[in-house]
């Protein structure tokens, strides 16, 4: 072997053969115990391949090339698209490069109120003339009422699914048609359209509604201003869906009708309220009522319009509506707390509005609900409490509704004589809560007690909206739920009843048209 040391490749063992000398550059070396002699080979001998040295250099520099791109591409990450339908386009594919989040950035996403100063003017339409005569149904005698009143009791038979319920009376033809079969007037839709106008002149720059109407654009011009001393939450996504909600059960969406930019606004400030959480999206802004009411009207809207956007929201906000569930079946507040009635209502009605999309839940979401409501009477369905079963006027208009969208049919004993208690109650003509739940069961029940109650709520309404100033179309009235949340949410109730006879087909007719 040389003495400078060359670098060696080991060869396999071979016999043993005589040894060549010439310049040095192959040595064979015999052990003295006979073993096969060891063999080396220089790289600069002319008899090793050329394809071996070139391999070996090109390894060597590929390495290199290799660690000094990486070290070009720190603070990036690079992500390489490969197509295998065409492996001869695979070349030319480029990477593409996406820069890092900055962590240090900042991020306002977390507002839940950032109203911009960009005013948006819009025209307002003239209201809709009705196209529906006006009508006063006859009276209901004393004794059929007895009549029907004992013939549900001798009913306790099964309890059948709802079969109506549908949205399919919010258009020009169904609006007409329930309309007139129900007992709308030329009056009553007057009125919806002058409440509509005054939602509309007071929606804020952002797309969003509010129930404080000092700031623009009432800037306190409205009267009565609203009272929450106890700083109940008021959340601003509740006062849009209820807005909305108006907006919709009159059959106007961001498709059509007269007031499609606002409502297009409304549901996009919706979108930019929702918050990413372990479960679907949050709209909560402080409260439950938040999320529920404008998850509803995000519902609805998908419902209306077949809008896949609208359809993935909705999809988003039900999951947090899910997991947000207490273990009794309720909602509360806040997510998992212990629930009462009319939080839990508004929950029940999203879900339903959900349920209309196909959205995906689970199958015992709406029997343990029922648990829940039944757990808050103290006779069997024909009275409700609030947290606790006793009687009390709204939450027995709130259970009454909820057990007929849960399956409870209206012949069963207990909920018919329920609805004879709301009947003997009568509107409050000041609850708005409690006379539009009462409405909305009577409504749904197909109950004969129907054309005796609605004119009453009906011709209240209408004869109390406001017709001048800066108020016109607009109700308040002084109530304790009324003042905390003030003339907006009056106006949006008060709508929403005079469109009861359109709004949502009836949940038990026998044969419900437009079954959207």
């Amino acid at each position: 072997m040389s003495a400078s040391n060359p670098t060696t490749v080991p060869l396999p063992a071979v016999p043993l053969a005589p040894p060549v000398q010439h310049d040095g550059s192959l040595s064979v070396d015999a052990t003295e115990n006979g073993e096969s002699p060891k063999r080396s080979l220089r790289l600069s001998d002319e008899r090793v391949p050329a394809w071996l040295v070139s391999m070996i250099v090109h390894t060597l520099l590929l390495i290199l090339l290799a660690f000094l791109s990486f070290r070009e591409s720190v603070g990036r990450v690079m992500t390489l698209k490969l197509s295998f339908a065409n492996p001869v386009e695979a070349s030319d594919r480029a990477l593409e490069v996406f820069e890092l989040v900055d962590p240090n950035r900042v991020d306002n996403s977390q507002a839940s109120e950032q109203p911009n100063d960009v005013a948006v003017a819009v025209p307002r339409p003239a209201a809709t003339s009705s196209p529906f005569p006006s009508k006063t149904p006859a009276p209901i005698s004393v004794s059929a009422i007895a009549a029907q009143l004992l013939q549900g009791d001798q009913q306790n038979a099964a309890h059948p699914l709802p079969t109506g319920g549908g949205l399919g009376g919010r258009s020009p033809a169904g609006r007409q048609e329930w309309g007139q079969r129900l007992g709308a007037t030329p009056e009553s839709e007057a009125a919806v359209e002058l409440a509509l106008r005054w939602l509309a002149d007071h929606q804020r720059n952002d797309g969003s509604w509010s129930f404080d109407l000092t700031a623009a654009p009432c800037d306190g011009r409205c009267q009565n201003p609203r009272h929450n001393p106890n700083r109940l939450p008021a959340p601003p996504t509740a006062a849009t869906g209820l807005a909305l909600l108006a907006f919709l059960g009159a059959g106007y969406t961001h498709q059509a009708g007269p007031y499609t930019e606002e409502v297009e606004r409304g549901l996009y400030y919706l979108r930019g309220q929702m918050r990413p959480a372990d479960f679907g999206s949050d709209l909560q802004l402080g409260s439950m009522y938040g999320h529920g009411i404008a998850t509803l009207a995000v519902t609805e809207a998908a419902a209306m319009t077949d809008d896949d956007d609208l359809r993935e929201m909705a999809g988003d906000l039900t999951r947090f509506i899910l997991a947000a569930r207490h273990p009794d079946g309720s909602w509360g507040y806040t997510p998992g707390a212990p629930g009462d009635i009319t939080l839990t209502g508004w929950q029940v009605m999203a879900l339903k509005g959900a349920h209309r999309l196909d959205i995906s839940m689970p199958t015992d979401v709406f029997t343990r609900t029922k648990r829940y409501v039944d757990s808050l009477s103290p006779d069997d369905g024909m009275h409700f409490g609030y947290r606790k079963p006793e009687e009390a006027k709204t939450p027995t208009a709130i259970g009454l509704t909820l057990q007929l969208y849960l399956g409870r049919s209206p012949k069963y004993t207990k909920q018919h004589r329920g609805l004879g208690q709301l009947f003997e109650w009568g509107p409050t003509y000041k609850n708005v809560y409690h006379d539009y739940y009462a409405t909305l069961a009577m409504h749904h029940s197909g109950d004969p007690l129907w054309d005796q109650w609605h004119p009453k709520v009906r011709d209240h309404l209408v004869q109390s909206q406001a017709t001048t100033g800066h108020e016109r179309g607009s109700w308040h009235f002084r109530d304790h739920f009324g003042d905390v949340g003030g003339r907006l949410y009056t106006t949006a109730m008060a709508a929403m009843m005079l469109e009861v006879y359109y709004r949502y087909l009836p949940l038990y007719a026998e044969a419900p048209e437009f079954p959207l």
